[in-house]
C-alpha cells in the first residue's frame, strides 16, 4: 500500500483542490490515507486536513508512524 500512497500523492500534485479533495475522499483505508498524507506538499496537506472531518483527521494521524509524524 506505500507504492499506492506514493503513487496517489504525486498524481494529487497535479490536481486542483478540488479534485485533490475529491481523490482523497476516495481513498478509505486509513493506513493509505495517512500514508498520503505524510507524501503530501505542506500546501495540499493543510488544504486536505481543513476539510477532513475531526474525527477522521485524529484516526488518520494516529496511523501514521511516530518517524512520519515528525518529519
Amino acid at each position: 500500500s506505500k507504492s499506492r500512497a506514493v503513487d496517489i500523492a504525486a498524481a494529487m500534485g497535479h490536481l486542483v483542490p478540488a479534485e485533490k479533495k475529491a481523490v482523497f475522499s476516495a481513498v478509505e483505508a486509513d493506513d493509505v490515507a495517512s500514508e498520503v498524507l505524510v507524501r503530501l506538499e505542506e500546501g495540499d496537506l493543510h488544504l486536505l486536513a481543513e476539510s477532513l472531518p475531526f474525527e477522521r483527521l485524529v484516526t488518520l494521524l494516529d496511523q501514521m508512524d511516530y518517524d512520519d509524524e515528525a518529519d
